[in-house]
C-alpha cells in the first residue's frame, strides 16, 4: 500500500505545523462514553426491529432490489463523494495548496473505510489528515481545512433542515404540538452562527492566546493550538471560497435526498421525491446529535417518523436506510482498493499499523 501523489504549489507556511507523533502506544481501553453510545444505537435499532415484528419484513423488501438501479445508486454515491472531495480541495486551493483530484478522492474514500474501524466519529478525518500531512503539506493547513469543512457543512445541514421544516409546515404535516422543533432549530442555528463568528474573530484570538493562555505560552500544546488558530483565521481572507463551499454543501444535502429516493425506487417503493426532500435533511440533522454512533438508530427512527405522514411503512423506511448504508460502503471500496494499489513517493506502513497510528492521534489535533 502506498499513498497517492499530492503536491504543494505556491506559498507554504513557514511555520513548522503540528507534528503528529507516530509512536504507537500500548492498548487503550475503549472509553465508557463510546460504549454507552454504541449501546444506545444498538438499543434503538433493536427496538425498531422489535416494533416491526422482527427483521423478516425488512429482508423481504431488500430482496426485491433492482440490481440496475442499485448500480446507479452506487454511481450517485460516488458522485456525492466526488463533490465532497472537490469541496475540500477548494478550501486547500484557497490557501495555495493544490493536489490531484483522483488521488485526493482515493484518500477520502479510503479514510471512510478505515474510519469504520476506529472508536471515534472523527476517525476518518484523522486518517485523511495523516494521509495528506505525510506528503509534506503543512499540517496546520490540513487540519484547518477539515475543521472549516465540518463547520460549514454543519451550517448547510442546518439551513436545509430549516427549509425542510418550512416545507413540512406548508404542507400541514407539522402539527402545532411539534412547533417546539422550530424553536429548537432556530436556537441551534443562532448559537452556531455566534460560535462561528467568535472563532473567526481576531479580538477573541488575542484574548484567548494573549490573556487566558498567556501563562502557558511556552507549553507545547498551547503553542500548537495558537499556530493552528492562526491558520484557521486566515480563511477570513477567502470569502469567495467559503461561499462557493457553502452552496456546494447545500447541493450535497439535496443530492443525499435524491439518492435515498432512488434507493426506494430500486426496492419497488414508489413515492414522490418531495417527502424525501423533507425527511432526509431533518433526519441527518437529528442524527448529528451525540446520542449514538454514526447516526445509527437515530437516523432510522427520525426517517420512519417523518415519512410515516407520507404513507410509508416503518419496514420500508428501515429497508431504504439500511440498503443506503450498504451501497454507500460499496461505493467507497473501489477507491479504497485503488488507494492501496497506488504508487506514492513514500512507502506506506502496513494497514494494521496505520490504523493504530490514526487511533493514537484521535483527540490530539482534531
Amino acid at each position: 500500500m502506498s499513498y497517492a501523489h499530492l503536491t504543494m504549489v505556491g506559498r507554504e507556511s513557514a511555520k513548522p505545523g503540528i507534528r503528529m507523533s507516530m509512536n504507537v502506544p500500548g492498548k487503550k481501553r475503549i472509553s465508557s462514553g463510546l460504549l454507552v453510545r454504541l449501546a444506545i444505537s444498538l438499543a434503538i435499532v433493536a427496538g425498531i426491529v422489535w416494533w416491526l415484528g422482527g427483521p423478516g419484513k425488512i429482508v423481504t423488501i431488500v430482496k426485491r432490489i433492482d440490481v440496475g438501479l442499485a448500480a446507479l445508486v452506487i454511481l450517485v454515491f460516488m458522485l456525492d463523494r466526488a463533490l465532497m472531495t472537490f469541496k475540500w480541495l477548494l478550501l486547500l486551493r484557497a490557501r495555495g495548496i493544490h493536489s490531484q483530484f483522483f488521488a485526493a478522492m482515493k484518500i477520502y474514500c479510503a479514510s471512510m473505510v478505515w474510519g469504520m474501524f476506529l472508536p471515534s466519529t472523527i476517525g476518518s478525518d484523522t486518517i485523511r489528515a495523516l494521509s495528506i500531512a505525510r506528503r509534506g503539506i503543512n499540517t496546520n493547513e490540513v487540519v484547518a481545512s477539515i475543521v472549516i469543512e465540518r463547520v460549514f457543512g454543519f451550517f448547510a445541514t442546518l439551513f436545509v433542515g430549516l427549509c425542510s421544516l418550512l416545507l413540512l409546515s406548508l404542507t400541514g404535516e407539522l402539527e402545532k404540538r411539534f412547533i417546539l422543533i422550530w424553536w429548537a432549530a432556530l436556537i441551534m442555528i443562532t448559537c452556531s452562527i455566534l460560535a462561528l463568528a467568535t472563532s473567526l474573530n481576531e479580538k477573541v484570538f488575542r484574548l484567548v492566546h494573549n490573556q487566558f493562555l498567556a501563562r502557558f505560552r511556552h507549553n507545547r500544546i498551547a503553542r500548537k493550538l495558537k499556530e493552528f488558530h492562526e491558520t484557521y483565521l486566515q480563511y477570513r481572507k477567502h470569502p469567495k471560497a467559503l461561499v462557493i463551499f457553502s452552496l456546494l454543501s447545500i447541493a450535497e444535502q439535496l443530492l443525499a435526498a435524491v439518492v435515498l429516493w432512488l434507493i426506494a425506487l430500486s426496492l419497488g417503493i414508489h413515492l414522490g421525491v418531495v417527502p424525501f426532500l423533507v425527511a432526509v435533511p431533518l433526519s441527518f440533522l437529528i442524527s448529528r446529535l451525540p446520542v449514538g454512533i454514526y447516526g445509527l438508530g437515530t437516523f432510522e427512527a427520525s426517517f420512519i417518523f417523518l415519512l410515516s405522514g407520507a404513507g410509508l411503512s416503518g419496514a420500508d423506511a428501515v429497508a431504504i436506510s439500511f440498503t443506503g448504508r450498504i451501497l454507500e460502503i460499496m461505493s467507497w471500496l473501489p477507491w479504497w482498493l485503488g488507494h492501496l494499489m497506488s504508487k506514492g513517493t513514500e512507502r506506506a506502513v502496513s494497514e494494521n499499523r496505520y490504523l493504530k497510528e490514526a487511533a493514537a492521534e484521535l483527540g490530539s489535533n482534531l
